[in-house]
């Protein structure tokens, strides 16, 4: 049954959460360890994955060699952060230095489980560099609709929003040779609930 559970989901150690500690498990130990330095990679720099994100890009790949001030000249970020993400991601083992440069690895970072707080804090960053972004005049679609619907529409606006979301996801993971990192931020909610 935990085969399937990690083979259907790749949540285990979140379902063991459920049950017992994973720390206290020998056999899983050292991957919740990893898991949990990832999150905390996430949550407490959240810049770090916008920076895996630009090693992704083909841009990246064909520099002659690795460049922190490139890497922080595309995400408008100071260099001794952009050192600080990538000293966060090598430890975290999202990364790996290959042939003078970082590479991201095959691992990944499930936000969508974990503890609340540090998940909130994370879509918080983020909502508020699309406002900063916004405020400033930056290229992009910022878009709003302040509507008042039945409450079954609304259900139905939030059954379209998740579908939107996954198939997002796909898009981005069908996505060969990235050229460029962005910042797809959606909120919907019902106001004076």
């Amino acid at each position: 049954m935990l085969a399937l559970v990690d083979a259907t989901t790749d949540r285990l150690l979140d379902f063991l959460a459920l049950f017992v500690h994973p720390g206290q498990l020998p056999s899983v130990a050292r991957d919740f360890r990893l898991l949990e330095e990832r999150r905390r990679t996430a949550t407490d720099l959240p810049w770090s994955h916008a920076v895996l994100r630009v090693l992704e890009l083909a841009s990246y790949a064909a520099l002659p060699c690795h460049d922190d001030a490139w890497i922080a000249a595309r995400l408008g970020l100071p260099d001794d952060e952009v050192r600080a993400c990538l000293n966060a991601l090598a430890r975290a083992g999202l990364i790996r230095w290959r042939a003078g440069r970082y590479a991201a690895t095959a691992e990944t970072v499930d936000m969508t489980r974990g503890a609340a707080e540090p998940r909130q804090r994370l879509k918080a960053h983020w909502l508020d560099v699309a406002a900063r972004r916004q405020r400033r005049g930056d290229p992009g679609l910022y878009s709003y609709n302040l509507v008042s619907v039945a409450r079954c529409d609304l259900e139905r606006l939030r059954a379209l929003h998740v579908r939107y979301f996954h198939e997002l996801r796909q898009i981005v993971s069908d996505s060969r040779e990235p050229d460029c990192v962005a910042l797809v931020a959606m909120q919907l909610f019902e106001l004076g609930a």
